[in-house]
């Protein structure tokens, strides 16, 4: 029994010491690139997609602004950006031994009724629009909140571990637009000022 007692605290100790290298490692490889680029182009839907990083849209100009983090260590995360019948589509993901250790953040400024569908699977959505228009922010952990003018929305909302809050808006089945907020794990607000 003591033996088993004794292998079993070596091995914790051998994982905990290669976890701390593994991150120290991660910690002196990792790299930072950020990007910045204006869409040509009439764009009338942005869709965001990341695995693991934050994701901001804010009111902007004429035209779609994207400002991109890439934090990395190991390979830099694989980006996609596509522009198509008006449907401006934004995918990163990252991939390798060290993926853990990459997240993509975005910010971007859209131009007044906008279609928004932003999501990724760890991290913060914040969606703030100046106008009326369709949002979808979703993740998996982290939080959802959506900041629009008053008005009629056909709201949902869901969470399984957090709080949803509406406040501001009027939910309305039916209304001409949507918002939809949801977090697996995290808080979810929608709010008017």
């Amino acid at each position: 029994m003591k033996t088993a007692v004794k292998i079993t605290a070596v091995s914790l100790a051998v994982l905990v010491v290669c976890g701390g290298a593994m991150f120290a490692a991660a910690e002196v490889l990792e790299e930072t690139d950020t990007h910045h680029e204006t869409i040509p182009g009439k764009v009338d839907h942005v869709v965001i997609k990341a695995e693991s990083g934050d994701i901001d849209v804010v009111p902007g100009g004429r035209s779609v602004q994207v400002e991109r983090t890439d934090r990395y260590a190991g390979e830099s995360p694989d980006v996609s950006q596509t522009l198509e019948n008006g449907v401006l589509t934004i995918d990163a993901e990252c991939e390798g031994a060290l993926s853990v250790f990459c997240t993509v953040d975005y910010r971007v400024e859209v131009p007044e009724g906008v279609t928004v569908d932003a999501r990724t699977y760890v991290g913060d959505v914040d969606v703030r629009v100046a106008h009326k228009a369709n949002v979808t922010a979703r993740t998996h952990v982290g939080d959802v909140d959506v900041d629009l003018p008053r008005g009629r929305y056909d709201v949902e909302t869901d969470t399984a571990v957090g709080d949803a809050d509406v406040e501001g808006v009027v939910d309305a089945d039916q209304a001409r637009h949507v918002i939809e907020a949801r977090a697996d794990v995290g808080s979810v607000d929608v709010t008017a000022p």
